[in-house]
């Protein structure tokens, strides 16, 4: 039994759910997407019975982690001095950016959300300098239900002013 309440769902009682969410913008919507599927989460975790699982192994049976979480192994590779870092993280919601990129089909935008990408400002562990480490990302687990958020959204930096991107993004009847 999944434990929310009608108030906590309703885009209008966003201050109960979200209260930081309050005076956003349009371009704040993948945001609002997370923290929403977040409080519902939190609201079945408080329900579950107080058993003696560990945290994360309660965290994760939760209906919303069952439904929309993917796993991702994240793994940061320094080309200086071949250290190597990996960690795994769930996602309940993929947030694809089309601010640089020209795709106009779905399949590639997520191509593009995963490629590996040159971490400019991050600092290795181990050798300390600075843009030397790739991160690469790959899906363990897709979700039985993938949540996608086109961040349609560009910070133009000439009008100090959020645009909306205009550009169609064809959705195929199954991804590979």
């Amino acid at each position: 039994k999944v434990a929310h309440s009608p108030e906590v769902l309703s885009i209008s009682s966003r201050l109960i759910w979200a209260p930081d969410m309050a005076n956003s913008e349009q371009q704040d919507a993948s945001d609002a997407l997370l923290q929403l599927i977040n409080a519902c989460d939190e609201l079945d975790i408080a329900a579950l019975p107080r058993r003696q699982p560990a945290p994360r192994a309660l965290r994760y049976s939760t209906p919303y982690n069952q439904i929309f979480a993917s796993l991702e192994h994240v793994t940061l590779r320094c080309s200086s001095c071949a250290h190597v870092g990996e960690y795994y993280e769930r996602n309940h919601v993929q947030a694809l950016s089309m601010s640089d990129v020209t795709f106009t089909n779905l399949t590639s935008l997520i191509d593009q959300h995963f490629a590996p990408v040159l971490l400019k400002d991050y600092r290795c562990d181990a050798c300390r300098l600075v843009g030397t480490t790739l991160k690469t990302t790959v899906v363990q687990h897709w979700p039985p239900v993938l949540a996608m958020c086109l961040k349609r959204f560009d910070r133009r930096q000439s009008e100090q002013a959020w645009t909306k991107i205009q550009r169609h993004v064809s959705c195929e009847m199954a991804l590979r």
